[in-house]
């Protein structure tokens, strides 16, 4: 599965998870990827469907855990050349190069430092967030 297909089916995953959350509840969205388009894309296009959630702080519940910040500004690449793929202008939610569709949601919104994408990053696969009420995004 291509990376730009896998954003899609995590976020995908994400919301649903999102959905079924109660107030005040947690959800533990973990990757066995590096790339960022598996990991702070789908977080930050989470965050951004979600405003009810939060990502949270767990450094003193697992003290233990070995941890590096999460990105907020990563690259598309294509290809076996990895070829970098501009992102798409404002209000166009997918571009296609070759048989691959890339959804708008794989770059930077722009927004990610204010989402604090720095967080949610343990071993660059581990996210908490709280819902502060019900999640009533579309799926």
């Amino acid at each position: 599965m291509s990376p730009s297909s896998s954003c899609r089916l995590q976020l995908r995953i994400l919301l649903r998870a999102a959905k079924m959350l109660r107030p005040g509840g947690r959800i533990v969205y973990s990757t066995c990827s590096l790339n960022p388009l598996e990991n702070e894309a789908v977080v930050s296009a989470a965050l951004s469907a979600c405003p009810e959630l939060s990502l949270i702080d767990v450094s003193a519940e697992l003290p233990g855990l070995e941890r590096r910040s999460g990105v907020t500004d990563w690259r598309v690449r294509i290809g076996s050349k990895q070829d970098e793929v501009e992102k798409p202008a404002a209000g166009v939610e997918a571009l296609e190069r070759g048989n691959k569709r890339y959804a708008a949601t794989c770059w930077p919104a722009g927004d990610e430092a204010a989402k604090h994408l720095e967080r949610w990053c343990v071993g660059r696969s581990l996210i908490c967030a709280d819902a502060s009420a019900s999640v009533s995004t579309r799926i």
